[in-house]
């Protein structure tokens, strides 16, 4: 079965940006849900991996929603590209 191109870049769109959202939430909430003032006691500890997992979970997140943008702004040059050009005199 095809699915249309309209359906297929909103979908794409879409996806990229729950991505985003779901990564940068889950990784604002394990910074909200850790302590960092344990992280002071060695490098090893639980919080310290909190900590850096988190940091990941949102530098992943800002990428899918940089992807997301870039995505978006390749759609609105494609659709520029086809609109007719007007010329005034």
């Amino acid at each position: 079965m095809k699915i249309p191109k309209p359906l297929e870049k909103w979908s794409t769109g879409l996806g990229l940006v729950v991505l985003a959202v779901g990564f940068i939430s889950l990784g604002f909430l394990s910074f909200i849900n850790s302590h960092p003032e344990n992280a002071a006691t060695g490098l090893f500890s639980e919080a310290t991996y909190a900590i850096v997992g988190s940091s990941i979970g949102v530098l992943v997140g800002g990428t899918f929603l940089a992807a997301a943008i870039l995505f978006a702004g390749t759609l609105r040059r494609e659709k520029r590209s086809f609109e007719p050009q007007w010329r005034s005199r």
